[in-house]
């Protein structure tokens, strides 16, 4: 399930997405986050109800 299709579903909880050697994982399965280029390396990001993001993430050269 992409993230955007947890508003029609009303999802109350944060979704935390979690990044290990660039394997993505979230607290809620089958919700993922779809973008284009590289996943991080390591980190995460967690959007709140309100779709407010905080993230911690590194590629291996840089961090975010």
């Amino acid at each position: 399930m992409k993230f955007m299709d947890l508003e029609a579903e009303e999802y109350i909880e944060n979704i935390i997405f979690h990044y290990n050697d660039g394997v993505e994982t979230s607290n809620i399965e089958g919700v993922y986050l779809e973008y284009e280029g590289e996943k991080p390396k390591s980190g995460y990001i967690i959007v709140n109800e309100t779709g407010d993001v905080a993230l911690a993430i590194h590629n291996g050269k840089y961090c975010a």
